[in-house]
């Protein structure tokens, strides 16, 4: 801080620092660029605006204030007297600044275009909706939705420009282009984009044109307020953005290609982390380099997609042109947004160790100039570390949901909070820092963040429990309402399908297949509505999926989809004896889907089978982190070649149970054995999803399960096998009012048949309680044991049942 801080005004500071150095960033108060006084690549220098103060990070002067940068720069000696007179003649005439000269590198830096002029709204008001019969070829072969193409104006070009006067248009017969809106951060129509979709005639002069003279200046597409927070695709046109945009990215555009970006395109994208995806060609790789060297400017973190060699990459190179591009990878090569994040995933990887292998070399071991932000001066002017600046830094750059009771960690990724880990935060922060970097900063700035990140007052995670997160969106499940993907819903759980409105595809083979192997209509209803139901946070109705057949029979493609319905990592593979470690049932939690191969006799009797069908709460703990209370939504399902014993005669196990047998064997020389079939199956998993949607619907409509004459057999079979005393009656007694039996003859007939069926029989006390069990499930009237007196004596009889071996005595 000196004479200019106190004489001079922070405009004036600031248009003198510009003439000094190459500014190429303003990050706050301060102006950040090359170092005037080594051979700076890379911005390692800034000046303070406000506080007065310069500083080099590679170190190589002393910090100072503006004069003494000035002197520096003029080669005056530095704090002279005659330095500071030479300044104060050119800069004290009535406290102001003269207009700076520019250097070439500055005038580079805040070039600016001027806005293409306004479009009459009325020119575009015109334009009719995009045709059905269009909207599905658009969505077949260009990935596009309607709800995109309405978020974003897009219409049928159904009126052209006369040549005469651009803004009066004329009825077109052809309905094979659309008309794409391009407006400005106000909402002010710029140009209008004219594009055939579906490909374009010969005699077509170009594939995309803008509206006319005075309208084709590049601009940002949509405008870039439209992003969400978290990562920025841009992609290369607007075809691919939107395409993206239809599949829930937050993508953006230019309608151009220019060599040095607009200052109005860096300011709009500035700070933000930005992913490259141009197209698989070396044009659409040197598009990258172009933008990658500008947004570098605007202080943001970049890094590019590598599309994977199915895209058209031959011999390590890709083509010379007209290569593939976003829309071929989602349309021809048919891959899922769990795929793109996959990619996107790697170039994430690769970005972070390409700057740890050059960490340490001559033209980066000075610190970056944004690890200048997280210092500031003191009274006295020296610059120190500010906790706080760091945190909100990464608060910013990596939205963060921190839930307090179970010490999980969140990262918002665009369209839902996916687990993040204290370390990989405290790693964004040694980045962040580079060399200037320590345990205790690290540390400090986190233990911050943390607590910035904490849940909101009286929220819970996904607690909006009719919605669910969609590849491309918010659905909820009960209104169809969809809408884009927002922070407020707290999600962290992402479904791995995409929503397609009212008109969703069929899935064809997946009711063939339900046919051949499930084949009962109801059954396969039932199997509909617990599908639907393991989609929701819902426990109310209190069931188990168990999946039964011999082998071979199927019942692994239907886990299959499930697992791919929900997405991968919304599942675990708990057992339920697991379940008695606190640690394996802190894997439920946030999970929609637990499924098992087998179901022991111990699990049927166990507390946590119960408390996780139902939903009660169950005590869990992850790893070096104190215990936590939580109720489990997730759905248990389980294939099993045979059934398991039950040890729990009671009724809870069998309400708790859904039933599905599979009644067809597919072996090995069966012609009719698709080997394909599960990746068949995959592909239709969008339409899948609306089929379980719509046994849903019909589950929340009935409150039950749709009523099955072979369920309800099974379960009675079931429990037959599972109870002797259940089986007893049925084979060796009759039920009717008016039937009356000796306790001791009926007890003797039971232990008999035990014998003969290889049961072990129960004590006689169990055998009462049981036998009364067993005759409510079978007639729903329980028998009575009681004593009459019979001769001064009072034997203890049954009533309402008899033996069929003739020892009956009606009294």
């Amino acid at each position: 801080m000196g004479w200019a801080q106190h004489n001079l005004t922070a405009e004036t500071r600031d248009r003198i620092a510009r003439t000094l150095f190459v500014v190429q960033q303003e990050d706050g108060d301060w102006l950040n660029g090359l170092c005037p006084f080594h051979d700076d690549r890379t911005m390692s220098f800034g000046y303070n605006v406000t506080n007065d103060v310069f500083k080099c990070f590679a170190s190589c002067t002393d910090s100072g204030d503006l004069v003494d940068l000035w002197c520096k720069v003029k080669g005056y000696p530095e704090r002279s007297t005659e330095g500071l007179r030479a300044f104060k003649r050119e800069y004290a005439q009535e406290g102001l600044a003269p207009a700076p000269r520019k250097t070439p590198g500055q005038l580079r830096t805040r070039l600016d275009v001027k806005l293409p002029g306004e479009i009459p709204e009325n020119v575009f008001s015109v334009m009719e909706p995009v045709s059905d019969a269009m909207m599905g070829e658009l969505s077949r072969r260009r990935g596009w939705t309607r709800e995109t193409l309405d978020e974003l104006g897009v219409r049928a070009l159904s009126h052209f420009r006369r040549k005469a006067n651009l803004y009066e248009t004329f009825p077109i017969r052809e309905r094979d282009r659309v008309a794409i809106p391009i407006r400005d951060e106000k909402g002010v129509l710029r140009n209008i984009r004219v594009y055939y979709p579906l490909g374009k005639p010969e005699s077509a002069p170009a594939k995309i044109m803008s509206w006319g003279k005075g309208h084709g200046s590049a601009m940002l597409f949509p405008a870039a307020s439209t992003l969400r927070d978290g990562l920025v695709i841009l992609c290369e046109g607007e075809a691919d953005c939107i395409c993206a945009r239809s599949h829930g990215l937050n993508a953006i555009t230019q309608t151009g290609k220019p060599d040095v970006w607009p200052k109005s395109h860096l300011n709009a994208l500035a700070g933000r982390e930005i992913l490259l995806c141009y197209d698989a060609d070396k044009p659409g790789q040197a598009y990258a380099d172009k933008a990658e060297k500008n947004l570098t400017r605007a202080g943001c973190t970049v890094f590019r997609l590598e599309w994977p060699d199915f895209m058209g990459r031959e011999n390590g190179e890709w083509p010379d042109d007209h290569g593939q591009d976003l829309t071929d990878f989602f349309v021809r090569h048919r891959q899922g947004v769990g795929e793109f994040m996959t990619l996107v995933g790697a170039a994430r990887e690769r970005r972070e160790n390409a700057r740890k292998d050059v960490a340490g070399t001559p033209e980066t071991s000075a610190p970056d100039v944004g690890f200048m932000r997280f210092f500031d001066s003191g009274v006295n002017g020296r610059l120190s570390f500010r906790e706080k600046l760091l945190a909100d830094w990464l608060a910013e750059h990596f939205p963060m949901l921190y839930h307090d009771e179970s010490g999980q960690l969140y990262r918002w990724e665009g369209r839902f909070f996916e687990p993040w880990s204290v370390e990989q935060l405290k790693r964004e922060a040694i980045i962040a820092l580079g060399d200037e970097a320590t345990a205790s900063r690290v540390n400090g700035s986190c233990s911050l963040v943390l607590a910035l990140a904490s849940m909101p007052s009286g929220r819970e995670l996904d607690d909006r429990e009719d919605w669910a997160c969609l590849e491309n969106g918010m659905l909820n499940l009960r209104t169809l309402e969809f809408i884009p993907h927002d922070r407020d819903f707290l999600a962290t759980v992402k479904l791995g399908v995409t929503w397609h409105g009212e008109k969703p595809p069929k899935p064809e083979r997946w009711l063939r297949f339900l046919g051949e192997t499930v084949q009962t209509p109801e059954v396969i209803m039932q199997l509909q509505e617990f599908i639907g139901y393991s989609m929701t946070r819902d426990t109310t109705m209190g069931k188990a999926l168990l999946l039964l057949g011999p082998g071979a029979d199927g019942k692994s493609k239907v886990i299959s989809i499930m697992r791919a319905l929900v997405g991968q990592k919304n599942c675990s593979a708990v057992t339920i004896a697991g379940l008695e470690d606190q640690f394996q049932r802190a894997s439920l939690f946030r999970k929609m889907l637990n499924v098992g191969a087998e179901l022991s006799a111990e699990a049927t009797n166990s507390e946590f089978f119960k408390n996780v069908v139902t939903g009660d709460p169950i005590q869990a703990s992850f790893k070096h982190k104190d215990s936590f209370e939580f109720r489990p939504y997730c759905k248990l399902a389980y294939a099993m070649n045979k059934k398991p014993r039950v040890l729990d005669n009671s009724d809870g196990f069998f309400r708790r149970i859904l039933p599905v047998q599979f009644k067809r064997q597919f072996l090995e020389d069966d012609p009719t054995m698709d080997n394909d079939l599960e990746s068949k199956l995959m592909a239709e998993l969008d339409g899948i999803f609306a089929w379980a949607v719509l046994g849903l619907h019909r589950l929340m409509k009935n409150k039950r399960f749709t009523s099955c004459d072979e369920t309800t057999e099974f379960i009675m079979k079931y429990r037959r096998y599972n109870n002797p005393v259940m089986a007893f009656v049925q084979d060796q007694c009759t039920l009717e009012d008016g039937y009356d039996e000796d306790l001791k003859e009926l007890y003797k007939a039971y232990k008999s048949y035990c014998t003969e069926g290889g049961y072990k029989p129960l004590n006689r006390e169990n055998f009462i309680e049981e036998l009364e069990t067993a005759t409510r499930k079978l007639r729903e009237v329980a028998v009575k044991v009681y004593r009459p007196r019979v001769e001064g004596k009072r034997p203890q009889r049954v009533s309402g049942i008899s033996l069929t071996s003739g020892f009956t005595n009606s009294l």
